[in-house]
């Protein structure tokens, strides 16, 4: 497995669950059409950055996929270095769609969701 491999399915596994759960928000809330395509995208981003994270967090288990990515990489430490600047890339992203959404409670909720997944203080 590839890290292209390994993107591909957390993209279709868990950012998918969290991309259409930022957009329900972004229309449920009345948000314009540029909101709720920023809400869209953070979610997207969110996801994956939060995938990482888990998969970070979860190395042990066997029966993850990472663990394969892992197993392939000659040194294991690159493997978790690419890991983490991902999850840095990934939360970045999130963050930059973000900036589109005005400043409210919700949006400062959404940045610490951001803090947390990438283990940021």
């Amino acid at each position: 497995i590839t890290f292209d491999d390994y993107l591909k399915v957390i993209e279709y596994k868990t950012a998918t669950a969290f991309e259409v759960a930022a957009r329900t928000g972004g229309i449920i809330a009345n948000g314009t059409e540029e909101q709720i395509e920023a809400l869209t995208g953070y979610g997207k981003n969110l996801g994956i950055a939060y995938q990482i994270r888990d998969d970070l967090l979860d190395w042990k288990n066997e029966e993850k996929l990472f663990n394969l990515l892992i197993k392939k990489s000659v040194d294991p430490r690159e493997g978790f270095n690419k890991m983490e600047e991902l999850l840095k890339e990934y939360s970045e992203k999130a963050r930059s769609f973000l900036r589109k959404i005005p400043d409210n409670d919700a949006k400062i909720n959404l940045e610490k969701l951001i803090k947390f997944t990438s283990f940021s203080p």
